[in-house]
């Protein structure tokens, strides 16, 4: 008789199939997959939420393996290693948040079978590489910060991905640090602090508060497609260079927090689609060039802690810009040039007093050293 317990098995998954016995297994014992300690079932898990809780480590690709999730959430943990791939062959999911990780490597090529999928959050990770154009066949809704934040759309921003971005996502990529995704050798790379930007790519650079010391080279002038860029809160020491009038697509350009000194340059002027300068608390002297009347689309100018003297032009009164002393305000919204050297008589729209919270009148042109002035 022990012989035909082999034949009878034999028999038995040839006529039902090995499916139909692993299937039954699942329904009468209860398969389970062992994630982080605990054990969850495959038939009935629809939702992972460890949002917050400690993990650590890389995800297990046997998280694929629960074939029904709909809804992951693993972020505000300390995950690491590359997403696995398997979890883009859970085709039931809905929700995948795993930002606020350490995760690295780059998204799954898999991740475009997840046609199901309506909200995808990588946010704050060190994720890396191309994205591919797959991922646009996706039906989400991508957002980013710097169009408003929303926390039931989807997100990449704070990563390492390089460009060329895929068209569905080219303008909701938000912050990304690109410094790593071209040798600074070939052609069309410019080298700023030891990093290396593309000249074709680079739209944005923010690197406000990174440590950056010495003057700011010349050779940013050569990232002519830069539409933002933020270099405050650093070290940064000598001239603004002349060269930074070639940035023609600037819309943002924030100097200010750092121990700048000169002049400001006049090719400022040929920055004629800035809406935002902020060159506050520097070291800058001479006056204040008369072709920043040419910024016709300003609407935030902060020139003030400088050390700039002589008369303010008149063409200053032609930008659209709400004017304040920050001594005596809350709102960032508005321009000022408090804190100067700079001598009357006033151009009209600085010439006058304002008043707040019942208190004043305050002189929109604020405090200023005039010992030196005629």
């Amino acid at each position: 008789m022990k012989k035909l317990y082999p034949l009878l098995s034999v028999l038995f998954l040839t006529s039902w199939g090995c499916e139909g016995i692993l299937n039954s297994y699942d329904e009468h014992f209860g398969s389970t997959v062992n994630l982080w300690g605990e054990e969850y079932s495959v038939k009935n898990t629809i939702e992972l939420n460890l949002t917050n809780t400690g993990l650590t480590g890389s995800i297990p690709s046997k998280i694929g393996d629960l074939k029904n999730l709909e809804r992951i959430y693993l972020s505000r943990n300390q995950l690491s290693g590359e997403i696995p791939p398997e979890i883009g062959y859970l085709t039931n999911l809905t929700s995948l948040n795993l930002s606020d990780n350490q995760l690295t490597g780059e998204i799954p090529f898999e991740f475009g079978n997840l046609t199901n999928l309506r909200y995808l959050n990588l946010n704050d990770n060190q994720l890396i590489g191309e994205i591919s154009e797959n991922i646009c066949n996706l039906n989400i809704i991508w957002y980013t910060t710097t169009y408003g934040l929303s926390t039931s759309r989807s997100s990449i921003e704070n990563n390492q991905f390089c460009p060329p971005y895929p068209s569905c996502i080219s303008v909701y990529t938000g912050q990304q640090d690109i410094s790593n995704c071209w040798d600074c050798e070939e052609d069309g790379v410019v080298e700023l602090w030891g990093k290396c930007y593309s000249i074709e790519y680079t739209t944005r650079l923010d690197l406000s508060n990174s440590g950056l010391t010495g003057s700011i080279p010349m050779e940013i002038g050569d990232l002519i497609n830069l539409e933002i860029l933020y270099l405050d809160e650093n070290q940064l020491t000598g001239e603004i260079p002349s060269e930074i009038g070639n940035l023609i697509n600037l819309s943002k350009l924030n100097l200010s927090y750092n121990s700048l000194t000169g002049s400001i340059p006049t090719e400022i002027g040929n920055l004629i689609n800035l809406e935002r300068l902020h060159l506050h608390e520097n070291q800058l002297t001479g006056e204040i060039p008369s072709e920043i009347g040419n910024l016709i689309n300003l609407r935030q100018l902060n020139l003030s802690d400088n050390q700039l003297s002589g008369l303010i032009p008149n063409e200053i009164c032609s930008l659209d810009v709400t004017w304040y002393n920050p001594s005596f305000s809350v709102f960032i919204q508005t321009s000022s040039v408090y804190n100067n050297q700079l001598c009357p008589p006033y151009p009209s729209c600085l010439n006058g007093n304002y008043y707040m919270n019942g208190l004043g009148p305050f002189t929109i042109v604020g405090n200023q050293n005039t010992s030196n002035c005629n």
